[in-house]
């Protein structure tokens, strides 16, 4: 991944010397002892193994941890588990940045639902495949917090502690290190927090985003120290302004800091002010830009195609995949694709409408009244996103995050609602940069509103096509967005759920007399995910181009949702449980009409249900192996099956091998 020349300048100003010591023909004993004090100096000399030392420290620490976490779940004592649990995390958030060469152990240890095709579904086959399913750090902390599952929790103990065992063999071999690769994940971590963490999709359940914050700016400065000789000496103003920026961003951290002999204790995010979340946010930042300024001037920073080299081979997929069957096909000149395309053209026009009066209120410089019709223009879009994939730039010039760009907030891509969000509710800021961004989202719509009527483009209209942004949606809504990062500044997420459900059903609706029992079943699950959210004002089934008047757009641009930050444990978690009904409903209709490829992962065979897909059990070449299997196999599905009352785990495991 690191060029050749990374991968031997301070290795060989240590190294190298090092073998000519050892390199010597015949040694007495002292002579012997000596030399191996110099190598065990050198060795620390060198930054790479300095880092790596660091890590292996922080890795040891959390094996520690992992198991006085599940002693403490043992123990069935919820407040101290929690208390475990918090205990756990600082250490691997210190030493995520080498994240590159950890692959799949970094999922396993400290990945979130969204990183996972199926969120939070589990396959009972793959738990202990290495990336293929959301265990770790993350899944016990959804348990402790949000389930208030105790016993659920200990299976996905006894699995994290083997995967930092996993961690700190990966961390033996220095070759896989680099220069290169060290400064490249402290790049990624500075900006991760400052365009995505903050967020608070870090530690949704449980609050503690802070503490990850703090970790990983303490991970950044142990890992930069071992480098700072050289780079005073190589750029002494890089130097100086790189501490500059870390020791300002420990300051904006410090308010929300409580330091004691037994550790720190965080202040719960959800209570740190916006100026503040602000402040943390600018200082990350600033920190990101002075570790690229350091790798620069220490000759460490990847070229734009290796950085894209190693970003490929760490998403490649090994197995291609063929498809066997040929799928239905409904065009955009069938009724069921274009009474659904109809019902988004009969929105557009409210949704420009509302667009403008935004831009002229800004344009008047009423923040308040900003803020109000801001709320107004979000519903409808959410609703009409739901065939981004046949709109994919449109999408992104509406409603992209900036955490889909590298240098996030910093990159002159970053436009649509949420720059607009950012601008209004973080900065209230209403100057012409705002403004341009407001005529920048009404031309995106006037641009959606010419490809729904080009003949030429009616080909990226389809079935599949439909049927997969319904699928992708529905995922999305229950293993991200429910985590606050959709409205992070504005506060407005739970209205995006409520509508992101109703555009689904609206696609799906023409479907209906192909597959009405599939339909019904989705029906009923998008009304009760509906009633997570709780507004009176709309029928969320109401769905179709005739339902459309300004009285039923009202319903839901002028609707009381509840703000995120007032919504309980209890209503966010609805949203996940019934979010994923949804996505289930929506993937086994999907199916029925023969829209899904036998090589999507939501083609009937391959899908996982939430919360747990059948238990698909193969038996034991062997009697010894499957009397070996059966102690663990039995503990972990009790463990499974107490994750709710709608966990089943469908066959029994014990006598069997988990197909892994």
């Amino acid at each position: 991944m690191a060029s050749s020349s990374g991968l031997l300048r301070v290795s060989m100003s240590y190294k190298g010397f090092l073998l000519v010591l050892l390199s010597a023909a015949v040694m007495s004993s002292a002579e012997a002892g000596f030399y191996s004090q110099m190598r065990r100096l050198l060795q620390t000399a060198d930054p790479v193994e300095q880092v790596l030392e660091f890590a292996r420290n922080a890795a040891q620490v959390s094996i520690e941890n992992a198991e006085s976490l599940l002693e403490t779940l043992r123990s069935g004592d919820m407040a101290a588990s929690r208390q475990a649990y918090l205990k756990l995390r600082p250490e691997y958030e210190q030493i995520e940045h080498l994240y590159e060469v950890f692959g799949d152990t970094d999922a396993d240890i400290d990945a979130r639902p969204d990183a996972f095709t199926y969120g939070e579904a589990i396959d009972p086959n793959q738990l202990t495949t290495p990336g293929a399913i959301f265990k770790g750090s993350h899944r016990i902390e959804v348990l402790l917090y949000r389930d208030e599952n105790v016993t659920a929790a200990i299976p996905f103990a006894e699995l994290l502690i083997e995967d930092y065992k996993t961690l700190l063999t990966k961390l033996e071999n220095a070759e896989d290190y680099t220069e290169e690769i060290i400064f490249a994940g402290l790049i990624e971590v500075a900006y991760e927090v400052a365009k995505k963490k903050f967020s608070s999709e870090e530690e949704t359940w449980s609050d503690q985003s802070v503490l990850i914050f703090d970790n990983n700016l303490k991970g950044i400065i142990e890992m930069v120290k071992p480098f700072q000789s050289d780079l005073e000496t190589t750029d002494t103003a890089v130097a100086q302004e790189l501490q500059a920026n870390l020791d300002a961003a420990t300051a904006a951290l410090a308010p929300f800091i409580e330091s004691s002999a037994d550790g720190n204790t965080y202040t719960p995010y959800s209570t740190v002010p916006m100026e503040a979340r602000k402040a943390i946010q600018e200082e990350f930042y600033n920190v990101a830009l002075s570790l690229e300024a350091a790798a620069e001037a220490l000759n460490y920073a990847r070229a734009a195609e290796a950085e894209a080299e190693a970003e490929s081979e760490a998403g490649a997929d090994e197995d291609t995949c063929t498809p066997t069957i040929t799928l239905a096909e409904y065009n955009s000149s069938t009724p069921y694709v274009q009474n659904g395309i109809d019902y988004f053209r009969a929105l557009l026009p409210y949704q420009q409408n509302f667009s403008a009066e935004f831009t002229k209120l800004v344009e008047a410089g009423d923040l308040d009244a900003v803020k109000a019709a801001y709320g107004a223009t979000r519903p409808l879009w959410e609703q009409i996103e739901v065939l981004a994939v046949s709109y994919p730039f449109i999408d992104e010039d509406l409603d992209a995050r900036e955490y889909v760009y590298p240098k996030g907030e910093l990159s002159e891509m970053w436009k649509g609602f949420h720059r607009l969000e950012r601008l209004i509710f973080r900065d209230g800021t209403l100057d012409n940069e705002t403004l341009q961004y407001a005529k920048g989202v009404e031309e995106s719509l006037v641009e959606l509103d010419t490809l729904y009527s080009d003949e030429l483009y009616s080909a990226n209209f389809a079935g599949v096509l439909s049927f997969e942004g319904m699928m992708n949606l529905a995922n999305e809504v229950a293993s991200k967005k429910v985590s606050s990062e959709e409205e992070t500044s504005s506060d407005l997420s739970m209205m995006i759920f409520y509508n992101n459900w109703k555009g689904i059903l609206s696609q799906a609706l023409p479907f209906c007399p192909l597959a009405e029992a599939e339909c019904a079943e989705l029906v009923a699950a998008v009304k009760e995910a509906g009633e997570c959210i709780g507004i009176t004002t709309d029928s969320i089934e109401k769905a179709t181009a005739a339902d459309v008047t300004a009285a039923s757009v009202e319903g839901v641009t002028e609707a009381e949702y509840p703000l995120y930050s007032e919504a309980s444990m209890a209503d966010r978690k609805c949203v996940v449980e019934k979010g994923y009904a949804v996505r289930d409903a929506v993937v086994k209709m999907a199916n029925a009409l023969n829209l899904v490829s036998d090589c999507s992962p939501f083609y009937s065979d391959n899908f996982v249900t939430y919360p747990m897909g059948e238990a698909k059990v193969v038996a034991s070449s062997t009697e010894e192996a499957a009397a070996s299997t059966e102690e663990a196999a039995a503990t972990t599905s009790a463990g499974l099956k107490s994750m709710g009352n709608a966990v089943v785990v469908a066959a029994s495991l014990a006598g069997f091998a988990l197909l892994v």
